[in-house]
């Protein structure tokens, strides 16, 4: 018999399919959001950042759908190697509850540009 080993990368992201698959649904928003090319920012900075993004997120849901919960999963994604022909700047990728698109534009307010795909699940 075989024995076959599944890669700690590869059960990670096999649990992060099974997250949201079991979260989120048709009309939920998978966003992206960067920084402007002059825009230097550190890890610290990106997840205070995120952080105060979200907290305006869940004050808006509160307020305007106070019977539903607010989910949400995201991610800071760069690469910074040396060894890597091409670097990435530090950006985040969410996947948030249905929400106006709008909204969720308004709330990314510092000095960023924001992607949005309204995205299906399943």
């Amino acid at each position: 018999m075989e024995i076959i080993r599944l890669g700690s990368k590869f059960v990670k992201n096999l649990n992060t399919i099974r997250l949201v698959n079991a979260n989120f649904k048709q009309g939920d928003l998978y966003i992206t959001l960067t920084y402007k090319k002059a825009t230097l920012v550190n890890e610290d900075r990106a997840k205070k950042d995120i952080d105060n993004y979200i907290k305006k997120l869940k004050r808006w849901f509160k307020k305007n759908r106070p019977n539903e919960e607010f989910k949400y999963i995201h991610v800071i994604d760069f690469v910074d190697d040396p060894k890597k022909s091409k670097r990435t700047r530090i950006h985040h990728h969410l996947i948030v509850s249905e929400m106006d698109r709008d909204v969720a534009e308004e709330k990314w307010d510092l000095y960023f540009r924001i992607f949005i795909c309204l995205t299906v699940f399943r």
